[in-house]
């Protein structure tokens, strides 16, 4: 059985009161991304984490081989959840200028937007559970994304 302590241990994923504003959610998220790097600078056989469209393969990897030895609790799963999806985020972020949105609900989202109109809203923590759940490639996910979001992002 795989061993999803490494998920679990850092105490910022013991907080989940997420804040109002985007820039508090923004702040909120980049402390699951900060443990997610973390978690991979203690583990010396790991790439480095990068926040490219590449680095996105090596979570696919890791999500396949660790995975196909066991299932988390449902805190690991939670946990996965956060940190795979707040990286995906952040590599939206980085690549295509997006930022995190938060609707009042429990849907926290990333968009391109103007500052008047959404061309896209990405769901990178939807992404991480599909990827979890049913296998969706995140680099994958992210080509076909790349593909749509080309012209906005050409003309920003």
């Amino acid at each position: 059985m795989a061993d999803w302590s490494i998920y679990t241990k850092n105490d910022v994923l013991r907080d989940r009161s997420w804040k109002t504003t985007d820039k508090e959610i923004s702040q909120n998220i980049d402390h699951y991304v900060d443990a997610f790097i973390k978690t991979f600078e203690e583990r010396k056989n790991f790439a480095k984490m990068d926040f490219s469209p590449e680095s996105l393969k090596v979570i696919d990897r890791l999500i396949k081989t660790t995975w196909g030895g066991g299932s988390p609790s449902e805190e690991g799963m939670q946990n996965c959840i956060l940190l795979f999806g707040g990286y995906v985020g952040r590599v939206l972020e980085n690549n295509f200028e997006g930022r995190w949105r938060h609707d009042g609900s429990e849907s926290v989202y990333m968009v391109l937007d103007d500052d008047k109109t959404v061309a896209f809203a990405f769901q990178p923590f939807t992404w991480a559970m599909k990827r979890l759940v049913e296998g969706e490639s995140l680099a994958e996910k992210y080509m076909i994304v790349s593909a749509m979001a080309a012209p906005y992002v050409a003309t920003k």
